[in-house]
């Protein structure tokens, strides 16, 4: 279930590229300033995203042994 009370709202800075994060929408941003780049909900993030880490390391683990070398796995993870 959604918890829009929860839900973050990002936003980058157009001239400086900084981030801004707010949990209600546009209401306290000016959009002439900021991109709106993401809307995250962070319970899901979380969920989702928890094990990303192992993950890399076992996608690094299978291209060593798969023969890749270290700046092919460095590219891949950049990616």
């Amino acid at each position: 279930m959604h918890n829009l009370q929860a839900t973050i709202f990002v936003y980058r800075n157009k001239q400086t590229t900084d981030i801004r994060c707010e949990y209600n929408s546009t209401k306290d941003v000016d959009e002439t300033k900021y991109d709106h780049i993401a809307t995250i909900e962070p319970r899901l993030w979380i969920q989702y995203h928890y094990d990303d880490k192992e993950k890399f390391a076992l996608m690094c683990e299978k291209m060593g042994m798969d023969g890749y070398g270290t700046l092919a796995i460095a590219a891949a993870i950049r990616q």
